[in-house]
């Protein structure tokens, strides 16, 4: 069975904050400086790239992993980068966070797919879109290298039922009884009824030709907003996020010897139907770790008993642990938040330390915008939480923490260098606030900052520009100020092709403060319908060329009733279709 992918909302909070809310104890976190956290090193080299908060993907569905970080065997870590530049950086660090050599990775198609370090070699997908629906088309191509990054081979997958690899999920690698097994996503070729319908994808190559293996999914979903995969010497499990067939967390078990001879449960419920919530399914998956005879996944939901559920419900970290032989699921809640608390959930990690503990750790967000982390301790036998720290400065990203020496190790960036976390778990407690003072910052005019869900560039002395927003949805309202190291910033333009070709944007609210509108800000999103604006500044001049062509024809346009006879003509000047509703 197959449904429509329709996109959506991801209820994305960059800036997260946080009050602990747990066995009865309250805590205010505040934000200060990195630099006054021992356990946070702020690098001055390597590349610079944007990953913070970036697993984190609202109910909806994922996206590819670009930051990984790896123990590198002969002492220290090794990063490795994707950034959307057609490379790939592959970086050695010293234990103390001092890059030690780096080198570069030409992407070989245009879509990078993600990284895997095997026993014996390392892994890089890459992939294109095959719009015509060719099987002469190469769709994915898994690289190998050397540990030493000569490349050594490559498996081409063509055609493969793949419209865009890559879409609407995410990518995992493991490896079995001498293969390499790739679980990820694609659109597929269309369908009788005319549409493009997504599902999970698993391909399995031999890691000595680099051949594909035929052999059947055996672990079908869709579709599947974010993959997972595991190996013990018996079994492949794989781990799915399905909204429709099934809509459900699916674990599926596929004997290594016998493909054909799966199984699969129910990890978590999914409340309401695929007809009337569409793809949104309030949850998040976090990851998978396996431990002796036990599985472990990790994720965020809602109270998914209650189908009528909003962008905004009330979710909460869960851990489910099974057996090997996926009997009997048990659901342990690690927070236990209500709908008054008003707390944002970041999607977690699960971190395996040994064969009986891991640590679950995410991010959480207050009403006061107040950002802190969070690591619980996890029983793998029971699933129980047997410690819990308060809350501690940071950020996670989608670069996963490491285990190393009872510490958890991990990096983010916000278009800098990379910031290295490492927390020793057995001082959890330790780490506290340094109250900063409120001062203000002036930014440099020209720097891009990223405040909520989009990013801004600063212009002026008390003004910024929208440039883009970080994360797609179906509504969006445009902010007339933003507050950026405690100074506000009035938003007075926006930047040329912010929302070009944005197919997921439905609606723009455009406040009373824009004055500029750049050329082809809303050129191609052909599904947005609903434009609200409420400046009364703009005019032939300060709105660019075909800033609107290529919108909705049926698209309803709400403007100043003064400004309605200049608006009407201007907006149809720059592109609005003559079929468009113009109303005061």
């Amino acid at each position: 069975m197959k449904e429509k992918l329709l996109l959506g909302k991801r209820k994305v909070s960059l800036v997260l904050s946080f009050v602990l809310v747990f066995a009865g104890i309250n805590v205010l976190p505040i934000r200060a400086d990195a630099a006054s956290y021992s356990y946070i090193t702020s690098a001055t080299s390597g590349v610079k790239s944007h990953n913070y908060w970036g697993h984190d993907y609202g109910y909806w569905w994922s996206q590819p992993v670009n930051s990984y970080l790896i123990k590198n065997e002969q002492g220290g870590f090794i990063r490795v980068e994707y950034k959307n530049d057609s490379t790939v950086y592959v970086e050695n660090w010293s234990t103390d966070f001092k890059l030690q050599s780096s080198k570069r990775i030409k992407k070989e198609l245009p879509i990078f797919g993600g990284f895997y370090s095997g026993k014996d070699n390392n892994y890089i997908v890459f992939g294109q879109r095959n719009l015509n629906e060719k099987d002469s088309v190469e769709v994915l191509r898994v690289v190998k290298y050397s540990k030493n990054w000569v490349r050594l081979g490559q498996c081409s997958v063509y055609g493969a039922n793949t419209q865009i690899p890559l879409e609407a999920g995410s990518l995992r690698m493991a490896e079995a009884g001498g293969r390499l097994i790739v679980h990820t996503c694609h659109t597929m070729y269309a369908s009788s009824d005319g549409l493009n319908h997504q599902s999970n994808m698993i391909i399995f190559i031999n890691e000595n030709t680099m051949e594909q293996v035929n052999i059947k999914n055996p672990a079908y979903a869709s579709h599947s907003f974010n993959q997972f995969v595991l190996t013990d010497e018996e079994a492949l499990y794989f781990l799915d996020h399905g909204d429709a067939y099934p809509r459900e967390v699916v674990l599926t078990k596929s004997l290594i010897n016998n493909e054909y001879s799966s199984s699969r449960v129910k990890i978590h419920a999914i409340g309401g139907s695929y007809k009337n919530n569409k793809n949104a399914t309030g949850l998040c998956l976090g990851g998978m770790i396996m431990a002796k005879d036990k599985i472990l996944v990790v994720g965020s939901s809602v109270n998914q008993k209650n189908t009528n559920w909003s962008e905004y419900a009330q979710s909460n970290i869960f851990v489910t642990i099974t057996d090997k032989n996926l009997s009997a699921p048990v659901i342990r809640q690690i927070t236990n938040y209500n709908e008054s608390s008003k707390i944002y959930i970041n999607n977690p990690y699960i971190v395996k330390a040994t064969d009986e503990i891991s640590y679950v750790i995410w991010g959480e967000t207050n009403r006061e915008d107040d950002t802190v982390i969070k690591v619980a301790r996890i029983n793998n036998n029971s699933g129980n939480v047997e410690y819990c720290s308060q809350g501690i400065f940071g950020e996670l990203s989608d670069c996963e923490p490491l285990y190393i020496d009872g510490n958890l190790v991990w990096y983010t960036t916000d278009f800098s260098y990379p910031q290295f976390y490492k927390l020793n778990t057995s001082r959890l407690d330790s780490y506290t606030w340094v109250k900063p003072t409120k001062k203000q910052v002036k930014m440099p005019v020209g720097k891009k900052i990223k405040k909520g869900k989009a990013i801004y560039k600063v212009i002026g002395q008390n003004t910024v520009e929208y440039v883009k927003a970080a994360i797609s949805g179906k509504n969006i309202s445009i902010p007339s100020s933003v507050t950026i190291k405690n100074k506000k910033y009035q938003v007075v333009s926006i930047a040329a092709g912010a929302f070009k070709n944005n197919k997921k944007v439905q609606k723009i609210i455009i406040p009373r403060t824009i004055k500029r509108i750049g050329s082809k800000a809303f050129f191609g999103c052909k599904n947005l319908k609903n434009i609200i604006i409420k400046s009364k500044f703009l005019s032939s001049s300060s709105i660019g060329k075909n800033a609107l062509t290529g919108v909705s024809q049926k698209v309803k346009v709400k403007v100043p009733k003064k400004q309605y006879k200049k608006y009407k003509k201007l907006l149809r000047k720059k592109g609005l279709s003559k079929k468009a509703i113009i109303k005061k």
